[in-house]
């Protein structure tokens, strides 16, 4: 079922349920928000009931959170800054200075 027509789906129910002239589906909404007009459109199989509630998960503390990654970024910004004061302060490059061979091609041309 295309978006277009779940949306006509949901407004007639909407209207017979209450006469609000307010659209049920704004042009921008939260992204857990979706999840209950969709699951209202979706058919259950026979034998399936849909859950009385559902369930609510704190917040993960660990992982990919907004926080970790915020304080990831942030730490990437700084070495990065820090390593090009390195290589301005001593005039060669991070991997020159610990003993790599730069800008002698591969060593193996004829």
């Amino acid at each position: 079922m295309a978006l277009s027509q779940q949306r006509q789906a949901l407004s007639a129910r909407s209207s017979s349920a209450s006469s609000s002239s307010r659209p049920l589906l704004p042009a921008v909404r939260p992204r857990r928000a979706l999840v209950a007009p969709v699951r209202a459109l979706a058919q259950l199989p026979q034998g399936v009931s849909a859950p009385k509630r559902l369930p609510q998960a704190p917040e993960p503390r660990f992982g990919f959170v907004y926080a970790a990654e915020r304080l990831n970024s942030r730490a990437c910004m700084i070495g990065f800054i820090g390593t090009m004061l390195v290589e301005a302060l001593a005039h060669r490059g991070v991997l020159d200075m610990v003993g790599f061979q730069i800008g002698n091609g591969l060593g193996f041309e004829l």
